[in-house]
C-alpha cells in the first residue's frame, strides 16, 4: 500500500520563456539551486524522445518535469502553459532499495553523490542504517552496507543502482524458501500426538503443514 500524497510529481509544461529556449537540458536542470528538478521526456514535433544533458530544448517542445510537488505547484507555470499530455508522462516510476557498497563513494556527502551523472532524474526517499531509518541532509555522509530507497525513472534508478552498490529486491525465490520452510515446521508440528480423555489426537503432516500455509 502506498500513500496517495506523493512528494515527487511530474507534469507537463510547453516551454515558451525566451530565456529557456535553446539551452541544454543540463542547463535548464541546473537552474534552480534550491532544489533538483528534471527534465525526464520531451515532445518535438509530435515525437517523445528521451533527452540527455547536452539536448537542447527548442520553441514548441513539450517537457516532462519530474521534482517535488510543491516546487511544480509554486513556480511550474513560469516553464509555460500546463499541457494535458497522458502519452508524455507515461513512464514508469521505480521505488528501489540500493545497498552501497561502492568503495569509491563511501564517506561523500549526499550532495556529492547528487551532482554526480549516475543521479541524474534520481531522489532519496529513505536512508536506512544498521536497520535503523536515518535522518539526511545534503552534508549527510554515506556509509558502506547503508540502505538507500531511491526514486525515479526506471532507467534512472537502475543506473544509479548500478553505481552504487546493488539492487536489494524481494525475489520469489527468497519468498519461495520462506514458504518451504513454514510447510515443513507445520509438518513436525503435525506430527505430534496430544492425548484427549485418553485418545489420542494428531493434526497430521498435512494438518500442520495447512495451518502453517
Amino acid at each position: 500500500m502506498m500513500s496517495a500524497f506523493q512528494s515527487l510529481a511530474v507534469r507537463a509544461y510547453r516551454v515558451t520563456r525566451p530565456d529557456l529556449l535553446n539551452r541544454t537540458v543540463a542547463e535548464l536542470e541546473a537552474r534552480p539551486r534550491e532544489s533538483r528538478i528534471f527534465i525526464s521526456r520531451i515532445r518535438r514535433d509530435g515525437k517523445i524522445i528521451e533527452p540527455k544533458p547536452d539536448t537542447v530544448v527548442c520553441e514548441g517542445d513539450i517537457v516532462a518535469v519530474l521534482t517535488r510537488s510543491e516546487l511544480l505547484m509554486a513556480r511550474g507555470a513560469e516553464i509555460g502553459e500546463e499541457v494535458s499530455d497522458k502519452a508524455l508522462l507515461d513512464f514508469p516510476i521505480e521505488f528501489l532499495d540500493v545497498v552501497v557498497t561502492n568503495k569509491s563513494l563511501v564517506g561523500k556527502t549526499l550532495a556529492e553523490l547528487a551532482s554526480m551523472d549516475f543521479a541524474r532524474g534520481v531522489f532519496l526517499k529513505k536512508l536506512v542504517r544498521v536497520g535503523q531509518v536515518m535522518p539526511f541532509f545534503p552534508e549527510t555522509r554515506v556509509e558502506r552496507g547503508d540502505v538507500m530507497t531511491l526514486v525515479g525513472a526506471e532507467t534512472d534508478v537502475e543506473r544509479a543502482a548500478k553505481s552504487l552498490g546493488y539492487a536489494d529486491r524481494q525475489t520469489v525465490m527468497t519468498d519461495m524458501i520462506f514458504v518451504g520452510f513454514g510447510i515443513f515446521l507445520g509438518g513436525l508440528i503435525g506430527l505430534l500426538t496430544v492425548i484427549v480423555a485418553g485418545l489420542p489426537l494428531t493434526l497430521t503432516a498435512s494438518g500442520g503443514a495447512l495451518i502453517m500455509d
